[in-house]
Order: structure tokens, then C-alpha cells, then sequence
């Protein structure tokens, strides 16, 4: 058991339901959310001492706000002593989580808001954000001049995978319907109808063998929480979520090495 384990604890969250919002600003998602989270704390906004933010794919002018304190400023956190974006793609909250409970435990920060806003329902349906999505991760040498693309990617990953542990089409679709039922008990689920694998496996067929209904949707939204040390979060609440583990992997090319 890691010596850690439990010493930080997420006091407070909130979220903006996933949609399509083409007027609304990705930095009014971050300072919407970030005050649900800071609420939900029941702490005064004066004592986030660390704000940490993950930088938007699509939403370069946010990303640049983020970088100049923008939500310190606007939220009027007058005892922030420290701003950075933690950027990891899909894992950047995961990682975010264990920067803020290093920080914590080493004595380094007591109070950490943590927001994560994207543009990617109305962004990706512009040339630049198609662009980006059809050649992320790709090497533009080796790979884009003979059409691979950003969701081949996944469906070779996905076919090795296979091959390896003999796991079906069906296998993989109910995952699908489980995470649908998870979405079914959330209010700010785009999804909230059931789904079955019948429906996933009669969907479109994208990059064999990953269909659209096995593939993420892009929505605009955002969410944000905060976090404190384990101590403090019981004078709050009854009941912290203290983190008691985190876990993530790390990709890469299978033909990585052969470059170096």
C-alpha cells in the first residue's frame, strides 16, 4: 500500500453538460465550472493557493488565457501563488490529479483548483480542427503521404489487441454499453438513452474492425475540482473521495525505436 494513499482528497467538483455551444466561450466554461466546484467545497475562493489547467486542443485564445492567469484574475483568487497547464491529451486530468497530490503532500500547495474546458463539438467542425484530428500522432514522413490517419491508429492498436487476447467484436462493443449505462445516471451526459450491442455492431463501419458507435463523440464542455489535503477535507465534509490511486499507460509508436 503506497504511504500516500489517502493523504489528498477531492472536496469539490463541477461541470457544464456536454452539448454544442457555438456562443459560448471556452473560458466561460472554465469560470462556470470552477465556481460549481469551488461551491461544492465549501471553502472560500481565497484559499486556492495552485490552479492547474489543461490547455485546449481546439481553442487556441483560451489556451493563451490560461497562460496569463485569465481565471485567477476573473474568479478574484487574491492568494494564488502559482499557475501552470498540465497537457497530456485524453490523460491530462489523471495527471493533473497526481501533480496536485504531490503538491499537497510535499507541503507545496493546501488548496488546488484544477479546470479542464474544450471546444471540440463546434471546433472540430472547422477545416483546422479536421486537419488536426485526421494527422494527430501521425508522423508526417512516414505516414500521412500514404493516407494514414489519426483513427487507423486506434483500429490497429485495436486488431493487435485482438489477436493477442481473442476478444470479439461483441466483446468490444460491451464496453461500449456499459460506459452507456454509467451515462445514463449522469445529468450532463450528451447519451443517456440504453444502448445494446446489436446497435453498436450495426453501426457504420469506420476503421475496421472500430465502428461509430465504438468510437468517443466530441462535445463542448468543461469540469473542474478541487482538491486539499486529507486532513482539511474531513473538517469539511463527512464523507471526502480521498484518492486512494490513480493509474495510466504510455503509447507509443511500435516503429519508435527503429528512428532513434
Amino acid at each position: 500500500m503506497s504511504k500516500s494513499r489517502g493523504k489528498t482528497a477531492i472536496v469539490g467538483v463541477g461541470e457544464i453538460p456536454n452539448g454544442r455551444y457555438p456562443d459560448r466561450g471556452a473560458i466561460s466554461f472554465a469560470l462556470d465550472s470552477a465556481r460549481m466546484a469551488i461551491l461544492d467545497a465549501g471553502i472560500d475562493k481565497d484559499e486556492i493557493d495552485f490552479v492547474i489547467s489543461t490547455t485546449s486542443v481546439l481553442s487556441f485564445q483560451f489556451s493563451n488565457e490560461l497562460a496569463t492567469c485569465r481565471i485567477v484574475e476573473e474568479l478574484g483568487l487574491k492568494n494564488v501563488t502559482a499557475n501552470c497547464q498540465v497537457f497530456s491529451g485524453g490523460s491530462g486530468s489523471s495527471n493533473a490529479l497526481r501533480i496536485a497530490s504531490a503538491l499537497i503532500e510535499t507541503g507545496r500547495a493546501r488548496n488546488i483548483l484544477f479546470v479542464h474546458c474544450e471546444k471540440l463539438g463546434t471546433g472540430v467542425t472547422s477545416q483546422g480542427g479536421i486537419d488536426l484530428f485526421s494527422t494527430a500522432g501521425i508522423s508526417a514522413e512516414w505516414e500521412v503521404p500514404f493516407g494514414q490517419h489519426y483513427s487507423t491508429v486506434a483500429a490497429l492498436a485495436t486488431t493487435r489487441y485482438k489477436y493477442e487476447t481473442a476478444t470479439t467484436d461483441e466483446q468490444l462493443s460491451a464496453v461500449c454499453v456499459s460506459n452507456r449505462k454509467w451515462a445514463e445516471l449522469n445529468p450532463n451526459a450528451y447519451f443517456r438513452k440504453p444502448l445494446t450491442i446489436d446497435e453498436v455492431m450495426a453501426s457504420k463501419m469506420l476503421s475496421t474492425p472500430l465502428r461509430a458507435k465504438h468510437s468517443n463523440m466530441l462535445f463542448d464542455g468543461g469540469a473542474a475540482f478541487a482538491i486539499t489535503s486529507g486532513e482539511r477535507a474531513r473538517d469539511l465534509m463527512e464523507k471526502p473521495a480521498y484518492v486512494l490511486g490513480e493509474g495510466g499507460i504510455v503509447t507509443t509508436s511500435p516503429t519508435a525505436k527503429s528512428r532513434i
